[in-house]
């Protein structure tokens, strides 16, 4: 069982070591360097929420949510418009956490191209709670959206970032 575990570890080392940068150009590890960094955690974004998650779960209220609107031209067109108007700033035209507004928040804003594969992190419980909650459950500065943006507008842009930006 010990031999197993081993060369599970020493397989997985192996991957990870063998990983290019191109191989996931939208993930946090691509395009990256790590020249002088000390430590392999600096330059990673922000995994405070998946961590909030793992430990207590989505918040009650927000569990059971499904998305009630279908995602039809009209509906991923109103996500395009909410996106563009209330995160782009911040999450950047391509949702690669590179928008203008990012240099100066901390932690940096999440990769929503990398997080939507995450299939935890793209149920839409865990989307409309992190847009309409924003960043006060974590202490994040993303802002929340639950009494700027409605129900639709949240499900809409959801649809928006499913659909890939």
């Amino acid at each position: 069982m010990k031999t197993i575990f081993i060369a599970c570890v020493l397989a997985s080392i192996a991957l990870l070591g063998a990983t290019s940068a191109h191989a996931c150009p939208d993930c946090w590890w691509g395009n990256q360097s790590w020249e002088g960094k000390r430590d392999w955690r600096e330059g990673m974004p922000s995994m405070r929420r998946h961590h909030y998650v793992m430990n207590r779960g989505i918040p009650e209220a927000y569990r059971r949510l499904d998305n009630p609107l279908r995602a039809t031209d009209s509906v991923l067109t109103d996500g395009q418009r909410v996106y563009e108007q209330n995160c782009a700033s911040c999450h950047g035209e391509s949702g690669r956490g590179d928008g203008p507004a990012a240099e100066v928040l901390s932690p940096q804003p999440a990769n929503l191209r990398h997080l939507g594969r995450m299939s935890m992190m793209a149920n839409d419980a865990y989307l409309y709670w992190t847009i309409a909650d924003g960043g006060k459950p974590i202490d994040t500065d993303m802002p929340a959206f639950d009494e700027s943006l409605s129900d639709d507008e949240i499900w809409s842009v959801i649809h928006y970032l499913r659909r890939g930006l």
